[in-house]
């Protein structure tokens, strides 16, 4: 029995068992959500997360891939007049991180939304930058920077979106 948004609710595997070569496998079937309050409202899913939002009349969240995630991404830079540039190298003097931020699921957004809203206003705006640079590594994150030249020092302000599980 859980309580969840103040409902208590009980779930129920269904387990069926199949033969496969001589052996019989137990696999779950689907599983079943109970109004634990009433009794009277029973749904069912392919998991218990599934379940939950059947029986609560929830959507079930999309999760979206890497690809998905990169392009919500930089579309926050286009979307509001910056061109994006994908060196094959960046040089500075000095290279200065100013924002980090985790995107490997959609109840992360709003505060990548902050970090790169922030970047945009404190580095981008600030420094009359038309674009800014964009890479990305093999380990999921994507940099966002952009560079100032002032007296003779040459800096890379980024930012960091760690986007893919590692």
């Amino acid at each position: 029995m859980y309580l969840i948004g103040g409902c208590l609710y009980y779930f129920i595997p269904v387990y069926i068992n199949t033969e496969v070569q001589n052996a019989v496998i137990t696999k779950m079937a689907f599983v079943a959500a109970v109004d634990a309050a009433t009794g009277a409202k029973v749904a069912v899913g392919a998991d218990s997360s599934q379940a939950y939002y059947a029986i609560s009349g929830g959507v079930v969240p999309v999760e979206l891939g890497y690809a998905e995630r990169e392009k919500k991404v930089k579309a926050l830079f286009t979307d509001v007049g910056y061109s994006l540039v994908h060196p094959t190298a960046i040089n500075a003097n000095v290279e200065i991180q100013v924002g980090n931020s985790t995107y490997v699921d959609e109840t992360q957004w709003t505060t990548v939304q902050t970090t790169i809203n922030d970047f945009v206003q404190n580095y981008c705006q600030k420094y009359g930058a038309t674009e800014v640079y964009y890479w990305s590594t093999s380990d999921g994150k994507m940099n966002f920077g952009v560079l100032v030249a002032a007296g003779g020092v040459v800096k890379l302000y980024y930012m960091t979106i760690q986007a893919r599980q590692v």
